[in-house]
């Protein structure tokens, strides 16, 4: 089981591929042999692989949330802004949770779109609840902490404690997607994952195994966390959580499937089949039997069979599949994406689908919905 693999902003594979010109082949031993590599490393620091799930995959669970935490640096006067927001964020932390924290400014990367800061700023505005006043200049000027998978109480903890501080201008809740959110994904970097009372965060690969460098500078263990860092070339790739995006990133897509079997083409060879007998019988009406099909049962909303495949594909194709795995008993390979969905209460849902794939003909099935 590969819960995540993120080669978006991590360029080595990317770059090596090309360079050397590597088949799928190569490229599917790479991974595997530094998958390998990431359970080693992460044995020597007496770290399971699994209890890092839920930082490494889409937030499911209705009673926890996804947050932007929102920073006017302009406020704090300093060069090392980060150093001292992170320093009153990490006493507020609990102890019990397991998620990823992701942080930087909130940049502009629209390049030579027109009024582009006008678009970023309109978009943080639609969007924060705001806590303290903060006279928008420049976009740069804001610093975004983000975490996957919060509970209600944690949060309304930590901005009861932030919002004392003049700096701290406010929070969105990222849920679900936006164009917010699909540009927080774009420049956010990995900061570490918190699970309980470890920080798991990178080092560079030119440091041993065997050391914990705190590389961040943050203080973590002066919190009373034990601080753990894991070799960049692991940490980058495996432990990298991928924001959920409405953007395609055909590269991306490609490791991750490479990551399976050492033969994929392209997204574009890639049918997502549901049979008649499928859709009818287990996704959508109710059978002979009275029993509701799957969808009635989640009480979704009427979706057409040609809408619900689009955004099974759409979801493939923005970068976040996961759980991946190999299923020896057929010689296919399974994996999931989950795509949000609206209810008869006009309610948005995110429900997790697991797909099976089947390399020789390209074909996508649908296992279960949940």
């Amino acid at each position: 089981m590969i819960y995540t693999i993120n080669t978006t902003n991590y360029l080595l594979y990317d770059v090596t591929k090309s360079f050397f010109n590597l088949s799928d082949i190569d490229v599917y031993e790479m991974i595997n042999n530094e998958y390998l590599k990431l359970l080693q490393r992460l044995s020597i620091k007496h770290i399971e692989y699994d209890d890092l799930k839920r930082a490494l995959i889409p937030n499911q669970d209705k009673n926890k949330k996804e947050i932007c935490f929102i920073f006017d640096s302009l406020q704090l006067n300093s060069n090392i802004y980060g150093n001292e927001i992170f320093n009153k964020l990490i006493p507020l932390l609990d102890t019990q949770s397991t998620y990823s924290i992701l942080a930087g400014d909130y940049i502009d990367i629209l390049k030579d779109v027109p009024n582009s800061q006008s678009i970023l700023k309109n978009i943080l505005e639609e969007n924060v609840i705001k806590y303290n006043s903060s006279i928008y200049y420049h976009s740069n000027q804001y610093f975004l902490i983000y975490i996957n998978s919060i509970t209600e109480k944690q949060i309304q903890f930590i901005i009861n404690e932030l919002k004392k501080f003049y700096w701290f201008y406010g929070y969105v809740i990222v849920n679900f997607n936006s164009k917010f959110k699909t540009y927080l994904s774009e420049i956010l970097s990995p900061i570490c994952i918190k699970n309980k009372k470890n920080i798991i965060a990178s080092h560079p690969s030119y440091y041993s195994d065997y050391k914990n460098i705190n590389v961040l500078g943050y203080q973590f263990e002066e919190n009373g966390f034990k601080f753990i860092s894991i070799n960049e070339d692991s940490f980058g790739i495996f432990l990298n959580y991928k924001i959920e995006s409405i953007l395609p990133n055909k590269n991306d897509v490609g490791f991750f499937f490479n990551a399976l079997f050492p033969k994929f083409n392209s997204i574009e060879n890639l049918k997502i089949n549901i049979t008649e007998n499928r859709w009818n019988n287990y996704l959508n009406e109710t059978n002979k039997n009275g029993k509701h099909g799957i969808l009635e049962s989640l009480c979704i909303d009427n979706i057409s069979q040609d809408k619900f495949v689009e955004m099974i594909f759409n979801q493939i194709c923005g970068k976040y599949i996961y759980n991946l795995r190999k299923n020896d008993y057929e010689n296919n390979y399974l994996f999931n994406v989950c795509i949000e969905l609206l209810t008869k209460k006009q309610n948005i849902r995110k429900t997790t689908v697991s797909l099976k794939y089947k390399p020789d003909c390209g074909e996508i099935e649908i296992v279960t919905i949940t």
